[in-house]
């Protein structure tokens, strides 16, 4: 019962906000592999490449602001925000496991790593999701 799929794709996002800190544009390449091991188990390994606008937010430290720097207190802690171009590799690796013909539970791990002049960051998603379906 072993099968693979392979599939590919391109996205294009525009997001149009009140604040020209908020509008953001940017293109992903994604690919991802899917193994059928059992009919009860699949296994998935994904990577995209998205490049593009992000907002960025680190502490206020008390001095001026920048050009394209905003002050927000969203959190009632002062925090500066700018936004800025970067580049942000994902890979995730997903496995998912039916337990009755309707009922399946999966779980994943994404790890982001995201680059821009002079900066990095590296953020880890873990997923669990039980899906029903009739």
């Amino acid at each position: 019962h072993e099968r693979i799929d392979f599939q590919a794709g391109y996205e294009y996002e525009h997001r149009d906000a009140r604040s020209f800190l908020f509008t953001q544009n940017s293109n992903k390449i994604h690919v991802n592999l899917d193994f059928l091991l059992t009919d009860a188990i699949r296994l998935s390994v994904g990577y995209a490449l998205r490049r593009g606008d992000i907002v960025t937010y680190y502490k206020d430290e008390g001095d001026a602001l920048s050009p394209g720097e905003v002050l927000l207190n969203t959190f009632n802690t002062p925090m500066k925000a700018e936004g800025i171009r970067a580049t942000t590799h994902s890979f995730s690796l997903t496995a998912l496991f039916a337990l009755t013909d309707n009922v399946s539970v999966n779980i994943a791990e994404e790890r982001r790593e995201t680059l821009s002049t002079g900066n990095s960051y590296t953020d880890d998603v873990f997923r669990l999701g039980i899906s029903y379906s009739y």
